[in-house]
């Protein structure tokens, strides 16, 4: 249970108001889930006390990665994540991606 006390402590420093500069402080908040592919996701908002966007920051470059993955290759991106069982509706687990993994499902192979 001690790493659950450390987690807990890091969490707290994470997000602890920073006095000395408003503009650092950030809020972890669990939004109420009115959206399907939010709720499968579990997914959570970070409030920032600054108003540059986050990507817009000095510290952009340190945080982010480009991918660009060129029209050519996407297939074989698309082959490659299969085998790690990652596809769109692993990824965004809704109706829309349901409705379009079945549209392009070839299921002549089953019969």
């Amino acid at each position: 249970m001690s790493g659950n006390k450390e987690l807990g402590k890091l969490s707290v420093e994470a997000f602890k108001r920073n006095e000395s500069d408003p503009d650092l402080s950030t809020l972890a908040v669990l939004a109420r889930q009115s959206d399907l592919r939010h709720l499968m996701q579990q997914s959570a908002v970070t409030i920032h006390g600054c108003s540059t966007p986050i990507n817009k920051t000095s510290e952009a470059e340190e945080l982010f990665a480009r991918i660009r993955i060129p029209a050519t290759s996407k297939e074989t991106f698309r082959q490659a994540f299969s085998v790690y069982s990652i596809s769109r509706e692993t990824l965004f687990p809704d109706l829309e991606s349901l409705a379009k993994s079945l549209a392009s499902t070839d299921f002549s192979v089953l019969s």
